[in-house]
């Protein structure tokens, strides 16, 4: 058994707000990850507070509170519904696929797609046709969607909109594997579940590296501080 010693400093630099025991396999992915959090800052750091991507935390749909909204295609289909890519409309009506996590992986928000009750990957033929679309389990109105990327007051008075044309996406799904917990895809604002949460950043600002979001950004990649 492969056994390494960590410092109370080393708590407190890898997890800052949990200060609990982070896990490694080996002695050289842990100095390897100090070495990535000596240089950039936490995703949101939270006492002292720093939030240098103005991040806000959204659980957008709950596989079961939420599934009264949730419809299956054939039904869809028999009230006059049509699949146009991967939503189903009816005149002005549209109903926008629900992604769960088992449908995304890093880079690629084309990874899996349902077949009856199950999923498969998608063929490296349908890959390469960039209008091949995956199909979900079920799909959601297009204006419930929406709404969940809104922020009201009590009075129901706007306070915050995510007006971007694109979510970002962190897959914590049990399944995966320990090596890459965090699939961090750039899809278009479908309809996302609780176990794919979503991420907005704030405002215009440039966003700047920061150790526990490895992703899409086009500094580095490494799945060690992912498992953070």
């Amino acid at each position: 058994m492969r056994t390494f010693s960590l410092s109370p400093e080393d708590f407190r630099l890898l997890n800052p707000n949990t200060r609990t025991c982070p896990v490694f396999r080996t002695r050289q992915d842990a100095e390897l990850t100090k070495a990535i959090y000596r240089r950039v800052p936490v995703l949101w750091r939270e006492s002292p507070e720093e939030n240098p991507w103005g991040v806000r935390f959204l659980r957008m749909l709950d596989m079961a509170s939420d599934s009264a909204l949730f419809r299956k295609r054939e039904a869809l289909e028999g009230q006059g519904f049509t699949l146009v890519g991967n939503r189903l409309v009816r005149g002005e009506e549209v109903y926008l696929p629900l992604y769960e996590a088992k449908m995304v992986w890093h880079y690629d928000h084309r990874f899996a797609t349902y077949e009856g009750e199950g999923t498969r990957d998608l063929a490296p033929e349908e890959h390469q046709d960039p209008a091949h679309l995956p199909l979900p389990r079920y799909w959601v109105r297009r204006e419930e969607v929406e709404e969940r990327l809104v922020k009201r007051d009590r009075n129901g008075n706007e306070v915050w909109r995510w007006g971007r044309g694109w979510l970002l996406g962190l897959g914590t799904s049990p399944g995966l594997p320990m090596s890459a917990p965090l699939s961090p895809p750039s899809p278009p604002p479908w309809g996302w579940d609780t176990v794919c949460p979503s991420f907005c950043p704030k405002g215009s600002q440039p966003l700047r590296p920061c150790s526990s979001w490895a992703t899409s950004a086009p500094w580095y990649w490494t799945t060690c501080p992912a498992r953070r």
